[in-house]
């Protein structure tokens, strides 16, 4: 996602940020926010949110728990500052591809490599979230939902673009929305558990989605390919017909090697018969 400036976010996405917290002099002490942050998303992945005291926090940052409230009101609020770091992290490189001049079928794909990469580039982060949604207020899920189908419909009008221009598959844009998201936003339940890098996972994941989305019509086609059903039937129809032709004369074949079995037979037979004594 391309950087979308602050005050612009604030202007037009107002209704869907995360409510305002109140702040308790973030800016007093020592420790970096962004490790605030990253700090509690570790512990937060790993031993869950409920689990994870302000105490936990503290003692990674290697401080007092009163000194964590000169950046902190409540866990609650690290919590809701961290959905505001994933959304503003993928609005921004996604918002940057929907903006550049590409086909549908090619944004899309970047779209797509983006978010992957903010995934295993934030692993922690986007466990924590999706494993703790539950745990925020009414008030701050709701917001957060919002947020994310804002991102899901930015998907879904780049597909929409691309199945008019018949590069996208004629499929439902909001189910192939919903499966898209769904195969890739699970990455962060078994990447750290497996031997596959970040690019082999993007790459593997994108030849397996484009196969889903693509057209097999118009530009999507790859040279080469049937352009109907004809087509590609005809190489099928090619083979049954020489089939035909080796079944008839393999049948021919049979037919004169029995009529030539049965002469032999009734030669055989002649040799061999009887002489009637005389008397």
């Amino acid at each position: 996602m391309g950087a979308v400036p602050v005050q612009r976010r604030k202007q037009t996405q107002a209704d869907e940020r995360v409510p305002a917290r109140r702040s308790r002099g973030r800016q007093r002490g020592i420790v970096d926010r962004d490790l605030l942050l990253d700090t509690a998303a570790t512990l937060f992945a790993a031993k869950g949110y409920r689990a994870t005291s302000l105490d936990d926090i503290a003692s990674d940052l290697g401080m007092k728990k009163s000194s964590l409230y000169h950046y902190i009101a409540s866990k609650e609020e690290i919590l809701v500052d961290l959905y505001d770091r994933i959304y503003e992290l993928v609005e921004d490189r996604i918002d940057a591809i929907v903006g550049e001049d590409l086909e549908p079928d090619d944004k899309l794909r970047r779209m797509v490599a983006a978010y992957i990469d903010s995934i295993t580039s934030h692993t922690d982060m986007f466990a924590m979230a999706l494993r703790n949604e539950h745990e925020l207020s009414v008030e701050h899920r709701t917001a957060i939902l919002r947020r994310h189908r804002r991102m899901e419909r930015r998907f879904e009008t780049v597909i929409r673009e691309g199945q008019e221009k018949g590069l996208i598959v004629d499929l439902n844009p909001r189910l192939l929305d919903l499966a898209m998201f769904g195969m890739v936003l699970f990455i962060q339940y078994w990447y750290r558990n497996t031997d596959f890098d970040a690019e082999t996972i993007t790459s593997e994941f994108l030849r397996l989605l484009e196969t889903g989305w693509k057209s097999r019509d118009g530009a999507a086609r790859k040279p080469g390919a049937p352009e109907t059903l004809e087509d590609a039937l005809e190489p099928t129809r090619r083979l049954i017909d020489k089939l035909k032709e080796d079944v008839t004369a393999l049948s021919i074949n049979l037919d004169r090697a029995g009529d030539s079995l049965d002469e032999g037979l009734a030669l055989s037979r002649g040799l061999t018969r009887p002489t009637t004594p005389t008397r």
